[in-house]
């Protein structure tokens, strides 16, 4: 930097110039000296060397020399020893000395602070706790996806099974939904019926074989008033661990104490909601089309009613399918709940339908389009 330096202020070609280097050096700056004389040239000299103090000054005070540390730095690695000893520039003697601290922090360079940073060892408890955020972000974002699903991942998974029914797809003006409820009959069925008379709504009833005859009647009062029944396995177990003839079994058994539906359609809703290719096969079988949904307030988990109903009342969508649960102490009030909520705006009113009555609209729709 020094040749660039002094070329440009003309000194190059100075035979009266002295490099002195046991004055030591730095930043590329050697001491400087001269003879001192009054004749034109001299003067003349002198002020060339004027103008070379003052771009080095101009040099040091922009930190210029920054950029060749740096360089070095990524290249070679950080400075290893102690720190430098103290060093001074000087061109004349009226020329202030720099103090070791100011000089030694002209070194310093944002590629070296952040090698430093990143070669620096991490602590255990740091890898501990950025493990742990990590983890918790992880689990909210599933349990997110489980308990609010987007309407993009409904549509995926009816598109991919398009003979199972998770969602059936309406205008945006149809503001439509199917009410799905599990586990009946029960204690509470009565008051649920109750409530959906008093709503003008319908619903699908998915039952249990088992609790038939602990509640009798009450599957005949489901079907006199206009409801659908969808056949729920005999036992409330996960149908996905059942023997394919064992599940086969017990939908029939369901089947012969379930009166038709006036439309003809046979639903299943499988224990636990969860199904495969061969289970869903085996019910195609029998007739039945699998039937699950695209709201879910994972009411038998979470006894909170009004929690529930908030749930439910964000979530639909024309064409949702509603999935409840019969047969808690809490059952018909998340409902009423519901229903009242599908009623708050007249404006914006939403319709309870059940499965048949959604899919018969979807198909009328559809033929007028």
């Amino acid at each position: 930097m020094l040749k660039t330096l002094s070329s440009v202020a003309g000194l190059s070609k100075q035979p009266n110039l002295k490099i002195d280097d046991n004055r030591g050096q730095d930043l590329g700056i050697r001491y400087l000296s001269f003879p001192l004389s009054n004749d034109s040239e001299s003067l003349k000299f002198q002020s060339r060397v004027m103008r070379l103090k003052s771009l080095i000054r101009r040099a040091v005070r922009l930190r210029i020399t920054n950029v060749w540390t740096a360089i070095y730095t990524a290249l070679h690695g950080p400075f290893q020893g102690s720190k430098p000893p103290a060093k001074h520039i000087k061109i004349d003697d009226e020329e202030s000395q720099y103090d070791d601290d100011s000089l030694y922090s002209q070194h310093q360079s944002s590629l070296y602070t952040m090698w430093h940073i990143l070669s620096s060892p991490i602590s255990a408890p740091f890898i501990t706790l950025v493990s742990l955020i990590i983890l918790i972000i992880l689990i909210t974002c599933i349990v997110h996806l489980v308990y609010k699903p987007p309407t993009l991942i409904i549509r995926m998974l009816q598109h991919h099974n398009q003979n199972v029914i998770f969602h059936v797809p309406l205008l945006s003006s149809q503001r439509v939904v199917a009410l799905t409820i599990d586990d009946a009959p029960s204690s509470e069925t009565g008051k649920i019926l109750d409530l959906l008379k008093a709503h003008n709504a319908k619903a699908t009833f998915f039952v249990i074989g088992s609790q038939v005859a602990e509640h009798p009647g009450v599957v005949e009062r489901i079907h006199a008033e206009g409801h659908e029944l969808g056949n729920h396995a005999w036992t409330d177990d996960p149908s996905f661990k059942l023997p394919l003839t064992e599940l086969s079994r017990q939908i029939r058994e369901v089947e012969a104490l379930l009166p038709p539906n006036e439309n003809g359609m046979k639903y299943f809703r499988p224990g636990s909601g969860w199904f495969n290719a061969k289970m869903q096969r085996t019910v195609e079988a029998l007739g039945y089309r699998l039937a699950l949904g695209s709201v879910y307030p994972h009411d038998p988990q979470i006894h909170k009613p009004k929690w529930n109903a908030r749930h439910v009342l964000s979530m639909v969508k024309p064409g949702s399918v509603v999935i409840m649960h019969d047969r808690r102490s809490y059952s018909a009030e998340q409902l009423g709940l519901i229903l009242q909520g599908f009623e708050k705006d007249e404006t914006r009113k939403w319709t309870a339908d059940s499965l048949g009555g959604l899919l018969a609209l979807a198909e009328k729709q559809n033929r007028l389009v």
